[in-house]
């Protein structure tokens, strides 16, 4: 499995708190079967979650020196009206460097003008992944559609599935995933390595490779994703 979402870079947010920590986690994916992984650390613009670019990659550089496991650098980035500048300024990383950005929204208040950053985020030719779309119980598959019609892409915590954050997340993924809205999944590794599955014996085969793999490599390579099915926009 290839892991898009994840918090070791240590000491830059509620993650891995050290060098130690990350490289001991690193070891336990590696054995789950997790060989290439995005470190994508917060970034909530005005709060201590702030680390630059310079210093993520000198952190980046240090863990890889230390794991089997291919290290690419990213952000989850809390939805926000500056996230180009900051972008353009070199606080921002888009998922190795391509066009696509990991986007994460409130857990449990809707925002009224998420549209209107999303959009503003796909005029500057960026692909918002929606990160664990699953935790967020304000919206539904009508609303998810949507934002996938509108450029955006969606990438499900494979961990959800194993109960990490209670049934109705378990139960709100699997109705994702077997309508083939997930397009990427990640482990979103924070301090604790939790076990997970990834037979996903209720997808067919090639749904799955393309959500554990083969996408992920489309996107680290600025390429585009494969869409399983055309989302029919509800009227």
């Amino acid at each position: 499995m290839k892991d898009l979402h994840s918090h070791l870079l240590y000491g830059i947010d509620d993650g891995s708190i050290s060098k130690e920590e990350s490289i001991e986690l690193l070891n336990k994916l590696y054995d789950a079967g997790v060989n290439e992984m995005v470190l994508t650390p917060h970034y909530i613009i005005g709060s201590n979650y702030s680390c630059n670019n310079i210093n993520k990659s000198k952190l980046l550089k240090e863990l890889q020196k230390e794991t089997k496991v291919k290290l690419y650098m990213g952000n989850e980035v809390f939805i926000d009206n500056n996230i180009i500048s900051n972008i353009e300024n070199n606080n921002i990383s888009t998922i190795n460097n391509s066009r696509y950005i990991l986007i994460e929204f409130p857990l449990n208040e809707k925002l009224y003008y998420d549209e209107e950053i999303l959009f503003e985020l796909r005029q500057k030719d960026l692909v918002p992944i929606i990160a664990h779309p699953e935790r967020y119980s304000y919206y539904d598959i009508s609303d998810f559609e949507k934002f996938i019609n509108q450029g955006c892409l969606l990438q499900g915590n494979i961990t959800s599935l194993s109960l990490k954050y209670g049934s109705k997340v378990k139960k709100r993924l699997e109705k994702l995933l077997k309508n083939k809205l997930i397009h990427v999944m990640g482990t979103d590794t924070h301090r604790k390595f939790f076990e997970f599955d990834t037979k996903l014996k209720f997808l067919d085969k090639e749904y799955k490779e393309d959500i554990l793999n083969n996408n992920f490599i489309r996107i680290i390579n600025n390429q585009d994703v494969i869409r399983h099915e055309k989302v029919k926009e509800k009227r």
